[in-house]
């Protein structure tokens, strides 16, 4: 086992423990006619639970920084294998959000683990 699949473990291990539940539902966005400019239609697919950090857990371990956030938006690490994308849905305390930017965490390599910024969705 490698350094990096060693870390990519204990990283999953740390959500599993001290994660928060995190429902993440797929969604199929669709543009409205005349480029846009009508409404679009989102059709959510089968939701999946699982647990993810926020990145105040990890910024309290390593002591850095994840970059500045926007009112209403939030950072959470999830598992490397965890299958999300922009504009999924992200239900975390009771609180609905839309994914806006997905980035792998690798290490030599390996992807260890999914930084998913979040923002509030405004129904």
């Amino acid at each position: 086992m490698t350094e990096a699949e060693e870390f990519r473990d204990n990283l999953t291990n740390a959500i599993d423990e001290h994660g928060s539940t995190v429902v993440i539902t797929p969604r199929t966005l669709t543009e409205g006619s005349y480029g846009g400019y009508d409404v679009g239609s989102d059709t959510d697919s089968t939701a999946v639970t699982t647990k993810g950090l926020p990145s105040g857990y990890l910024l309290s371990k390593t002591g850095r920084p994840f970059g500045k956030l926007q009112t209403g938006e939030a950072v959470i690490v999830l598992k490397y294998d965890e299958a999300v994308e922009k504009d999924y849905l992200i239900a975390w305390k009771d609180v609905n959000y839309s994914v806006q930017e997905v980035k792998e965490v690798t290490m030599q390599d390996t992807i260890i683990g999914k930084r998913i910024k979040i923002s509030r969705k405004l129904d």
